[in-house]
């Protein structure tokens, strides 16, 4: 082993940071040896290293970004060291592969939809497996940080089963929020890990309106729509031309029926992913407290709700190493987000894939 050395070590001689290291190795620039889940690099190609290349001045709050084809390109922005740091910390901790999802709230466009399934493949597709599967599947286990406001039902289906294509098993970490459609992608996982801040909600699918393209509508939201307007009439005796004339003109019939076969298909999808992770008697009140039940959309369900529902497959965070680096990684991502302007951003230890906030709002 006087022949090689850590990762740490081989940061500390090449003066770039521990992420870097572990690019250069999968590069095969650095000559290296795998022991369980360590790498140890060849003291030999650290010095054939140095000698083609100047030597890089680590900054410690930054690393350069890695070049990959990603959406935006990764060398338009400065990355926080943590990121991709706090990811392999988090692997350590629960000893698995991760991969990280989050949006931020408040834009239209931060939607996941399903055509953000491809930086999904490409991230497991492309990031090395430090926990491999010794049948046919890439991974034993994946665990999804996932924190986002709201999904298209379509998209977190095919997320599910883009995972479960490349690992054994699949298991969620939920920082804070995961909202709507990001609940069932919750639900459906093989456990979800949960801090004392983390929260669910009920799985409202989103509808697109056909007369107006990616704009995205709630379905309860229209439910809410025809009430009121059923609740006018019941109150005058009928509907004002005037009242009649708006609901002609703001309802798509598309849009209803869409409403009608958004719920039905919401339940049978809760109804699948809890099938076998709730007793029987307690399926059905399930299903209504995450579709129908909750007079608000945006009605918390924590960890105790999820307890007193009868779901099996939770777990609160008790590991102090691992929740601080559960939160840590929350707070860079959403600083790195906020600084450069990204409303969707997607990790793993090796790459990243980002989408640029364009919109005017």
């Amino acid at each position: 082993m006087d022949w090689y050395v850590t990762v740490n070590e081989a940061a500390i001689e090449l003066q770039i940071s521990t992420h870097w290291v572990r690019k250069l190795i999968y590069e095969n620039k650095l000559e290296s040896r795998k022991e369980k889940w360590l790498y140890y690099i060849k003291r030999e190609s650290i010095q054939r290293y140095k000698q083609r290349r100047r030597p890089r001045v680590m900054n410690p709050l930054f690393f350069n970004p890695i070049s990959s084809t990603t959406i935006q390109g990764l060398d338009r922005f400065e990355k926080p060291l943590q990121i991709p740091e706090l990811i392999e910390k988090i692997e350590e901790c629960f000893e698995w592969d991760m991969i990280s999802y989050m949006s931020v709230f408040g834009w239209n466009n931060s939607i996941i939809v399903p055509n953000d399934c491809m930086q999904l493949d490409d991230l497991l597709n492309f990031v090395p497996a430090k926990f491999p599967w010794n049948w046919d599947k890439k991974f034993k286990k994946i665990l999804l940080y996932l924190s986002s406001p709201w999904w298209i039902l379509e998209a977190s289906i095919k997320f599910v089963d883009i995972i479960r294509q490349y690992a054994e098993s699949f298991e969620v970490i939920v920082p804070y929020m995961a909202k709507s459609a990001a609940s069932l992608i919750c639900l459906s996982s093989d456990k979800i890990y949960m801090t004392t801040i983390s929260e669910l909600w009920p799985i409202d699918p989103i509808i697109e309106n056909p007369s107006r393209p990616w704009n995205f509508i709630p379905a309860r939201a229209i439910d809410d729509f025809i009430e009121y307007y059923s609740d006018e009439a019941n109150k005058w005796g009928a509907i004002s031309n005037v009242l009649m004339k708006i609901f002609e003109n703001k309802i798509d019939p598309y849009i209803l029926w869409s409403r009608k076969n958004a719920l039905w298909y919401s339940q049978k999808e809760i109804r699948k992913a809890l099938k076998w992770k709730i007793n029987d008697g307690l399926l059905e009140n399930a299903i209504n407290i995450f579709t129908t039940d909750n007079v608000s959309h945006n009605h918390p369900i924590i960890y105790n709700n999820l307890k007193e529902i009868g779901i099996k497959n939770i777990e609160q965070i008790k590991n102090s190493d691992a929740l601080n680096y559960i939160k840590m990684l929350f707070s860079a991502c959403n600083n790195y987000m906020a600084r450069n302007n990204i409303i969707k951003t997607a990790w793993s230890r090796n790459r990243n894939y980002d989408l640029i906030n364009n919109d005017s709002h």
